[in-house]
């Protein structure tokens, strides 16, 4: 306990010298980046929500946005098995892991014609240098005016999606939900349910 009291006191004492190497500017941005992480970590699907998530059954709502690759509409979904994954901020750790293990296992996707989106307020440029970085071989749609993530019922009270993901059977339907996301693991789990649903429906994909 009096060594957990040193290490504080000589913090205490330090962080004038800290905060006084750094601009108002940089220091605001230091604790913007902060917060969306501990956000990115901590907040859980469902907290902060401004609306019910949407559930299984439901269609999709309709929408027109902006992605990496040019506009993407809800109608360019139907026809085949999509993954709409809602994210709370590019570059974050959470996120860039999930986005990296969807990556990695993209070619399961793609080979059984299966769209795989990744949505998050972040802007257009933000989306297209996340892209760019971790070299993600599926499109971002930059929900910057927040209205898909609103439709969805996925944002919460800070502005962000929370990590919510959908999978979308190819009538436009929701065909599952995971509010709790794996994210080293993500792209196996949403692959195993759509194998799963897919046979259910009799639709098996081979």
């Amino acid at each position: 306990m009096n060594h957990l009291k040193k290490i504080l006191s000589n913090v205490k004492k330090g962080l004038p010298v800290i905060i006084k190497g750094f601009s108002l500017e940089a220091l605001i941005f230091i604790i913007f980046i902060f917060g969306i992480a501990v956000y990115d970590t901590f907040v859980k699907p469902g907290e902060l929500m401004d609306r019910e998530i949407l559930e299984i059954g439901e269609s999709i709502p309709e929408f027109e946005a902006s992605s990496t690759s040019g506009t993407i509409t809800s109608e360019d979904l139907k026809g085949n098995w999509s993954v709409l994954y809602f994210f709370p901020k590019s570059f974050t750790p959470g996120c860039t892991t999930q986005s990296c293990s969807l990556r990695d296992g993209y070619s399961n996707f793609d080979q059984k014609n299966i769209n795989v989106l990744g949505i998050s307020t972040d802007n257009l440029k933000t989306q297209r240098k996340f892209k760019k970085d971790k070299e993600l071989p599926f499109d971002l749609i930059a929900d910057s005016d927040k209205k898909i993530s609103q439709k969805f019922g996925v944002l919460g009270d800070l502005g962000f999606a929370s990590r919510i993901t959908f999978i979308v059977n190819p009538e436009g339907k929701i065909a599952y939900v995971f509010t709790s996301v794996r994210v080293g693991i993500h792209d196996q789990e949403v692959m195993e349910k759509i194998n799963i649903l897919s046979s259910l429906k009799e639709d098996k994909i081979s």
